[in-house]
């Protein structure tokens, strides 16, 4: 009887505290329709297809210097010698594990 009367105890005092904390605690004002105090004044802007100029830097500096080949790219930054993917794989023939990795 003892253990029903706690259960109950337990469960009325738990409604009643719910109840005091949503009696208590305020609500948030109603909006009224329009701009509030803390809204934005204007729609961020949106970005274009270059918002940093890099692409115009980029277009300056390739009038300076030229395009250059692929085979002029080779020559240029060689791939390391001793790296072991390099040395071991052929573009032809090349396998890959399921992980995207050079088979061993």
């Amino acid at each position: 009887m003892f253990n029903r009367l706690g259960i109950i105890g337990i469960a009325l005092t738990s409604i009643g505290l719910l109840a005091a904390l949503g009696w208590f605690l305020p609500l948030p004002a109603p909006r009224e329709p329009g701009p509030q105090p803390g809204d934005l004044a204007a729609a961020p802007p949106k970005a274009g297809p270059d918002p940093f100029g890099y692409s115009v830097a980029f277009d300056l500096e390739l009038k300076k210097i030229g395009q250059i080949t692929p085979a002029e790219f080779a020559t240029r930054y060689p791939p390391p010698k001793d790296s072991p993917v390099l040395s071991t794989m052929s573009t032809g023939t090349a396998r890959l594990s399921s992980a995207g990795y050079p088979a061993a």
